[in-house]
């Protein structure tokens, strides 16, 4: 290693921590912290890992309001909207026929 870590990445997918900037009052506060970058306290969540199952379900709701709220901002104009998601029109048609957003015979 070449020098101090500076910063820790953490995915908030796969820990139950969650970082915050320090605080504190004088009598809960932590040990003075070394000049350098800003530290952080972790703390931890409370759990929210649920089956597979139930997060491929709740990422395909999300990922379906996100089509139709996009949708329905540009107009329904699908090319404004594969755009405006930073997805091709050929992505955006085969998520629409995914999520079964597609109109029959469009």
């Amino acid at each position: 290693q070449d020098g101090p870590i500076d910063a820790i990445e953490i995915d908030p997918f796969q820990s139950p921590w969650r970082m915050r900037p320090m605080q504190g009052s004088a009598s809960s506060a932590p040990a003075p912290a070394p000049a350098g970058p800003a530290h952080i306290v972790l703390e931890e969540q409370p759990a929210i890992v649920a089956g597979a199952a139930d997060f491929k379900g709740r990422v395909a709701r999300f990922e379906k309001e996100l089509l139709q709220r996009a949708l329905a901002d540009h107009r329904f104009n699908q090319r404004a909207t594969a755009e405006a998601l930073g997805l091709t029109y050929d992505q955006l048609r085969h998520a629409l026929k995914r999520h079964e957003l597609l109109q029959v015979g469009g």
